[in-house]
């Protein structure tokens, strides 16, 4: 997106944000989006160069909200994340809050997941993923020095391996228990207790 921002820009994120989180991405429209939020076409092309571009814009967007939250609710909390499951624990719980205050945002994510194996979901991976694994290998960089984790694995794997985890826990509980936030928490806890109790140190 170019960086000039248009008067009926946040008109355009909220109508494409209803379009991608009802349909999957081949099916959503961008003609709809476009009616919906009164832009010309003209000016869409000027600041995107297509739907996928303003669909990648929407996914970023997204994913910098969440951490930027993540990231103030950690600094208020008065809860300490003394290792590295508990880290988990304690982000995952945030990332339920995030899920409440911002449910189209979070559908969004679920939606995404939905397109596994599609080009789509692929480029997303590509855009979405390098920081996020970045982070995540510096946790378990960390976790590793201080002998949190199980001796025998090698960081590239516990990296890939936690990565893989944590963007299929939509698929391991299905869309329809993660509506109700208390069966949320609850298979969160549980799932980080299965991480912790196969990764952690005995």
């Amino acid at each position: 997106m170019k960086e000039k921002s248009f008067a009926k820009e946040q008109k355009l994120f909220a109508a494409a944000l209803e379009e991608f989180t009802q349909k999957p991405y081949e099916e959503a429209s961008l003609n709809t989006i476009l009616k919906s939020a009164g832009v010309s076409k003209g000016v869409f092309y000027y600041h995107f160069a297509d739907k996928q571009a303003l669909y990648l814009y929407l996914l970023q967007k997204a994913t910098k909200e969440k951490w930027a939250f993540i990231a103030r609710q950690s600094q208020n909390s008065t809860a300490q994340a003394a290792t590295l499951f508990e880290q988990f624990r304690l982000q995952a719980r945030f990332g339920v809050q995030f899920a409440r205050q911002y449910p189209l945002y979070h559908k969004l994510g679920r939606m995404l997941a939905k397109e596994a194996g599609s080009p789509i979901y692929e480029v997303a991976k590509q855009q979405l993923q390098p920081g996020g694994e970045q982070q995540l290998a510096q946790l378990v960089a960390d976790a590793l020095a201080k002998g949190e984790l199980r001796p025998g694995y090698t960081q590239n794997f516990l990296v890939k391996l936690l990565s893989l985890l944590f963007s299929g826990f939509d698929e391991v509980f299905g869309a329809q228990e993660n509506t109700d936030p208390g069966h949320m928490l609850a298979n969160l806890d549980q799932y980080v207790e299965f991480m912790r109790r196969g990764l952690g140190a005995q």
